[in-house]
Order: C-alpha cells, then structure tokens, then sequence
C-alpha cells in the first residue's frame, strides 16, 4: 500500500507542479491553467487516463480508496483502474509489452533495470518523465534540492498532521532513466572468404571487402600479413580472394545494431580464375 500510495502522491506533486507553467505554452483546453488545482477544469471534456495497479488478493477496491476520492474531489481527475493480481503479473506484463496495449499509468509492476532499457529506451515504449522535469514545466521541484538547507520533500493530504510520503535528497536520482546502455549480442570468430572489391580497398588500418553479398569495412589486425604486404614480398590486387579468420562484435544500440569486424589472420590468398578447376583438365 506503501509504494502504491507513493506512486500515486508523486503523480500528485507532479501534475500540480506542471500545472501553473503551462501558461507559457500551447496545451489541451481542459488543463486549468490559472491555479494550482483542480488540474482539469470543471465540466471540460478531458480523456480518461488507463491505470493499471498490481494487487494481492486482499487490496480493496480502486473505487473504495481515499485516493479515488481524493483525485476527483481536488484535481478533478477520474482514472480508468485495473487491477491485476501480482500472481498473474508475470504472464500479463509480456502480453501488454508484446502486444503494445499499455495503460497510461502502471503501478507495481516492478521492472528491471533491462526491462526498462528495452522497453523505454530500445522500444520507446515508456515515457523518460526526467525529460518534464525541468525548470520550465516544473521549477519548484528542480529547484528545491539546489537549496543545500532542503533535505527532503514531504507532501500531505490536506488537515493531516503528518506527511503521507517524503522525498530525500538521495532519493532525488531514482526518477531519472537509467543511463543508455549497449548490449552484445554476437562476439565470436569464424572462418570466412572476402575479396577486394577494386584497386582501393586499403584505407590505412581500415579494409574493403566484398563477401558476396555485401560490403564489408574490417581492420587489418593480422601484423605478420602487413608486413609481408608493406615489403612488397607480393602484391595484391582488386579481384583478389582473402581466406580469413574474421572477429564479429555485433551490438544493440539506441540507433539500432552495430556491427565491428576484425581480420584476425590471413589464411590463404587466392587470385581470381586460379585455383578453378575445369572439368576434364
């Protein structure tokens, strides 16, 4: 009930904070734009916010709770609630992921660190709210840790003596979005045939190849081959065939994949219409 009632009171502090700046800006004709509440303005046709609460067996109902209330009675706000059991939360937070049908709100779900790189960060399906933080659209929170006597923010319900949810100093960093992360999703070495694609494949360390399908750009990390190529032992050519041990690191970025490629060592080097067998000769 702890982490619900957090959750619930945080949304509280941030659509009355956002509230009064908006007057500067271009926003739905429903938000009460004069004063701090209600948010939405009385007899406007606003759209009703999904919310989707995870709950044990023994919560009450949304309908029931002082904050149901509480929300409609001072922010005029009415949300569209559904609880889901946290023994079916599992199996029902794949199915929304996959099929995109997200509520605009959802409480307890517990996601991880990954869950939420892939789905917000990857996926774009989570909204980074530290990007609405700002002294723009809400200046009293950005600027209330910058006084060094604030140690924290305590919000309460109205006639209560004591705060029902207080907001440290350390606990400032949790809002924001875990820093962008790249993932690895291949890194291994294999055996593989390439050819130079004309008379400028070699770009200093930085090589063209053709592997039959595509173009591929890989550095040269086998020394005892430069070495031979730079003295001049042999020359080679565009058309020629390289047999190769190529090293991938393949990986999954906010832009989407990147791929390395590595020529580890130089196995064999073929000349184009050599090397062909012909039949009956």
């Amino acid at each position: 009930m702890k982490k619900l009632l957090a959750c619930l009171l945080g949304l509280v502090l941030a659509l009355a904070a956002m509230a009064p700046a908006f007057a500067e800006a271009t926003y739905p004709d429903y938000l009460n734009l004069d004063s701090q509440d209600p948010i939405i303005k009385e007899g406007a046709d606003a759209p009703t916010p999904r919310w989707t609460i995870v709950q044990d067996s023994t919560a009450g109902k949304w309908e029931d709770l002082w904050i149901s209330r509480y929300f409609k009675d001072r922010y005029n706000i009415e949300f569209e609630v559904e609880s889901i059991l946290n023994t079916a939360l599992s199996e029902r937070k794949s199915l929304m992921f996959a099929t995109g049908d997200l509520p605009d709100i959802m409480t307890g779900f517990g996601l991880s660190t990954s869950e939420i790189l892939r789905y917000g960060q990857q996926e774009g399906l989570l909204l980074a709210l530290d990007e609405y933080i700002n002294e723009e659209l809400t200046p009293n929170i950005c600027r209330a840790f910058e006084d060094p006597a604030v140690s924290k923010i305590e919000i309460r319900a109205r006639g209560a003596d004591k705060p029902v949810i207080e907001i440290e100093r350390k606990d400032a960093a949790s809002f924001a979005m875990p820093a962008v992360q790249e993932v690895v999703l291949v890194d291994e070495i294999h055996r593989q045939a390439l050819q130079l694609p004309n008379s400028t494949f070699r770009d200093d360390q930085i090589w063209t190849f053709f592997d039959g399908e595509q173009t591929i750009r890989a550095r040269m990390e086998d020394a005892d081959f430069l070495r031979v190529i730079d003295h001049g032992v042999f020359r080679l050519n565009a058309g020629d065939i390289l047999v190769v041990n190529m090293h991938v690191c393949t990986k999954q970025t906010p832009s989407g994949l990147v791929s390395d490629y590595e020529v580890v060592r130089v196995l064999d080097v073929r000349k184009p219409g050599k090397h062909v067998l012909v039949p009956g000769v």
